[in-house]
């Protein structure tokens, strides 16, 4: 038994289609559990995170993921690559990652996604970049 990728892309990403194709034939090392990855790509609203949340959501309700899967989303998925971190940046409700964690919950899948959070202290990563968040059910 293999594991499986599936892609799902809003049909507005330009270019997407080719590089799922490459990525869909491509070969991977066999393991002793097979794992299937949902790919997401979407053509984000920019800067509008409620919008590009209820996207992700129809994408996956047109093509539901097997539970136990790894569900892929692009980083900044929720605001694209914008630059005002005032709109970017996470906030105290942590609105993405509450998001990520229902995904999970409600798929019974992990899930990946890139957001930007706030720093907290010398080691945390600058809260210009980029950071990667994983929500599992449990």
């Amino acid at each position: 038994m293999r594991g499986a990728a599936l892609f799902v892309t809003d049909e507005n990403c330009e270019g997407s289609d080719a590089a799922f194709a490459r990525l869909a034939g491509a070969r991977t090392a066999q393991s002793a559990t097979p794992m299937n990855i949902t790919a997401i790509q979407l053509d984000s609203v920019w800067e509008d995170p409620r919008a590009n949340f209820a996207k992700v959501e129809r994408l996956l309700a047109a093509s539901p993921p097997a539970e136990g899967s790894l569900i892929v989303l692009p980083e900044m998925f929720a605001t694209g690559f914008s630059t005002d971190l005032s709109k970017t940046m996470q906030g105290a409700a942590r609105e993405t990652e509450e998001f990520l964690r229902t995904l999970a919950l409600r798929h019974r899948c992990a899930v990946l996604g890139g957001m930007i959070n706030p720093g907290t202290g010398a080691t945390s990563p600058s809260p210009s970049q980029p950071t990667a968040h994983c929500s599992r059910a449990t």
